[in-house]
């Protein structure tokens, strides 16, 4: 599994992941931030360890024994932004309520 498609695994699985916990906490709309935080911590773990694996899988650096370090990078590298892009989709909801609910109120 080269490192593209153990990315595109990570980003599938965890969004197939987040959908599935927001489906089971039933999200109303005061939880949109909580929802928001899953779904980014949920599908960022999950594709930092998919890419992870295939960074190990096809440079083999657990022959190195680098293979601490990469499945560190590996998360860092995809986690950080997923977490930021998570942020902002978790609080564009409350953007949505505050210009059209609030002011008819």
């Amino acid at each position: 599994m080269d490192l593209k498609a153990a990315s595109l695994w990570g980003a599938v699985i965890g969004l197939l992941l987040g959908v599935a916990i927001l489906l089971w906490l039933d999200v109303t709309e005061g939880q949109y931030v909580l929802a928001g935080l899953v779904f980014t911590v949920l599908g960022g773990l999950i594709m930092g360890l998919c890419v992870s694996l295939g960074i190990l899988i096809s440079q083999s650096v657990i022959a190195n024994g680098m293979w601490f370090f990469w499945t560190l990078a590996g998360l860092a590298d995809s986690f950080i932004p997923v977490l930021f892009n998570g942020f902002r989709w978790c609080l564009r909801p409350l953007f949505i309520i505050r210009l059209t609910i609030l002011p008819t109120i």
